[in-house]
């Protein structure tokens, strides 16, 4: 794919570089069937633990973090679509661009970008000295988030030692969910004011409301609509808008929020 072909239509004030369009397009462009390629990718990180179990979806990557005052970054790489479908060896997807969407050629499916649009993200935060936590198995009841809280005490307990952790797993743009963690006003206030993303609470869970017990935490945009059809599709400006907030808030002194 001609990488060029995506730059022309964002402007010339945009924060946007082709280096960063190429990892979305290579994490869209992953086997959706399976989180392999994901995991494998993150497991060539200097670090990274990664943990599972002999039972579908129980596993996750971490990479713990340098500074001290430490988010905790969660994305999941497993996704899901309604259709039924025959068991095949590999899902693929060419990813195409229409001004600022991208969207599939594959029609039968969409392309993965709940969750592997945060999962880009979190590559691209890779080396920001925060914690680094890849999960699988959201899809089928937080699996890979249980069997850390269970089954690895001591990485469980780094992560709430943590300032606070952001999931880049909330769908459309702009809009935030804290679900049910301990999301305090101040908390509430900090996270609002450096995004300018809009609250809104009537959504699902996900990982960090298995994880984040005694913590604050958020889920942020990521930029993608229709998910779990075959019509999905991923606003690349939402996206964008997102790794910059994060890339921001993450060179900055972070403050702590007692619970």
């Amino acid at each position: 794919m001609c990488l060029q072909c995506f730059l022309p239509s964002f402007g010339k004030n945009s924060k946007m570089n082709k280096e960063d369009i190429k990892i979305l397009i290579e994490f869209l462009s992953f086997d959706m069937q399976s989180a392999d390629e994901i995991f494998a990718k993150f497991d060539q990180l200097d670090g990274a633990k990664m943990c599972q179990s002999s039972k579908y979806g129980e596993r996750f990557l971490f990479k713990q973090g340098l500074r001290l005052d430490r988010l905790t970054l969660i994305a999941h790489a497993d996704t899901f679509y309604c259709k039924k479908r025959k068991q095949i060896e590999r899902i693929e997807q060419e990813i195409v661009q229409k001004d600022n969407i991208l969207h599939g050629r594959n029609p039968d499916f969409g392309i993965g970008a709940d969750d592997r649009a945060g999962c880009a993200i979190l590559w691209l935060m890779r080396d920001s000295g925060h914690n680094i936590l890849l999960l699988d198995g959201e899809e089928k009841f937080y699996r890979g988030a249980r069997y850390l809280m269970n089954e690895h005490k001591v990485i469980f307990e780094e992560i709430q030692k943590s300032r606070f952790a952001v999931e880049f797993d909330f769908p459309h743009a702009d809009e935030l969910s804290y679900h049910d963690t301990l999301a305090h006003d101040a908390f509430r206030k900090y996270i609002e004011e450096k995004t300018g993303y809009k609250d809104n609470p009537r959504t699902p869970p996900t990982d960090i409301g298995v994880l984040c017990q005694n913590m604050c935490a958020v889920n942020l945009s990521v930029g993608y609509f229709d998910h779990h059809t075959k019509d999905e599709y991923l606003d690349i400006i939402a996206w964008f808008k997102t790794l910059n907030v994060i890339r921001k808030i993450s060179q900055e002194q972070i403050p702590k929020f007692e619970i």
